[in-house]
């Protein structure tokens, strides 16, 4: 079993996926177990994203201070690999 996680932040109600190349870092961070992470997502600007509190705070850009929440949604999938035998015989793990 794998777990695929992606986080997300809200927007009044409508739940949207961080941008691709903070998803990793969003990840990392939960996954060390640290308290918060911060984010500079130009031109918007530098946000600390507290992983305790589930909470999305603006540090420096537009409307400082400004707090929302955020989530992870995670879903288990299963991870497996087929070998092709010789004779095209299917082997699963």
């Amino acid at each position: 079993m794998a777990e695929f996680a992606r986080w997300q932040w809200d927007d009044i109600g409508q739940w949207r996926d961080f941008a691709e190349q903070y998803q990793a870092e969003m990840e990392a961070g939960f996954q060390s177990r640290v308290n918060s992470i911060e984010l500079t997502i130009p031109p918007h600007g530098t946000f600390r994203m507290d992983l305790n509190r589930m909470e999305q705070v603006t540090v420096r850009g537009r409307n400082p201070g400004y707090q929302r929440s955020i989530r992870r949604q995670a879903r288990r999938i299963e991870a497996g690999y087929f070998i092709l035998g010789q004779e095209g015989e299917i082997f699963a793990s």
